[in-house]
């Protein structure tokens, strides 16, 4: 009997049973998930449409419906253009809307500007600036709105003074995603005038665009204590300075106070912007 040679069939044999068994033990593993695909980047904020008023008059006539979208917190909510010659004068379409409405300001009615982006129902986008005060007429029933308010688009005008409220147009700016380029297109006096607004808003990313220097971060900390804030006068001194007159009321006060603030205008590679060490007197007690 040839030993040798039974051996190593034996061998062959027990190594193939292995390599068999190995085999049908990776089979019946389960598989190893798949590498989840890289995440993708954060989508960049929601912007509309630049439009004027003149198109937004005919793209939103009287009686249209839209959605209102507040560009800081999301929240919507519905409402219908019922008048409004120089801008749209809406209303919100049901009580339900009127309760979004009144979540963004808080829970109290208000005149401040907010940026908002309105939804028509074609699907266009359009950027605009509301306030949150209801007043005059109001024509629907059951909504739980005293009234009307009113929506401001570009280059749109108040029905009182005729004039385009500095406010409303710069939170149509930051609507648009437009803030830099058409502060780039203003004058240092009329950047004050902005960085006022922003002030009067309490709107922190504007303020911040609109103001530079070492102070910044104290006046915009300081920002929330002032309610109101009125320029009255602005005189140039020399290119980059003014001397202006500024009322403002202070939280918890009911006495206005008058302040005169000698303004520097300082040139940033994008935008003149205002000395945030100029502003420092109005938030300080």
């Amino acid at each position: 009997m040839d030993l040798g040679g039974t051996r190593r069939h034996y061998l062959l044999a027990v190594a193939m049973v292995i390599v068999l068994v190995t085999v049908i033990v990776y089979l019946l593993q389960p598989m190893p998930p798949e590498e989840a695909p890289p995440p993708l980047s954060q989508p960049e904020p929601l912007t509309g449409e630049f439009l004027t008023w003149q198109e937004v008059d005919q793209l939103f006539p009287r009686n249209a419906y839209a959605d209102v979208v507040d560009y800081e917190t999301g929240l919507t909510f519905r409402v219908q253009r019922r008048a409004g010659s120089y801008h749209a004068d809406v209303q919100p379409l049901t009580a339900e809307d009127t309760a979004v409405m009144k979540k963004i300001y808080s829970g109290k009615w208000a005149w401040t500007r907010r940026s908002v982006l309105v939804v028509l129902d074609s699907g266009r986008v359009v950027a605009a600036s509301m306030n949150g005060m209801p007043h005059g007429s109001g024509a629907i029933k059951d909504n739980k709105f005293n009234g009307h308010f009113c929506i401001h688009f570009r280059d749109s005008i108040t029905h009182g003074s005729r004039s385009r409220d500095t406010a409303h147009q710069v939170m149509i700016w930051k609507a648009a995603g437009v803030l830099k380029e058409q502060l780039g297109l203003l004058k240092p006096e009329e950047v004050f005038d902005v960085a006022m607004a922003a002030l009067a808003q309490r709107d922190y990313r504007i303020l911040r665009e609109v103001t530079c220097g070492g102070q910044q971060e104290q006046v915009l900390q300081g920002m929330a204590d002032i309610t109101w804030v009125k320029p009255q006068s602005l005189q140039k001194l020399d290119e980059q300075h003014f001397s202006a007159q500024v009322q403002l009321l202070r939280r918890g006060s009911t006495r206005t106070q008058a302040h005169t603030l000698r303004i520097e205008i300082v040139a940033s590679p994008e935008h003149w912007c205002v000395s945030a060490a100029s502003l420092l007197p109005l938030i300080e007690p």
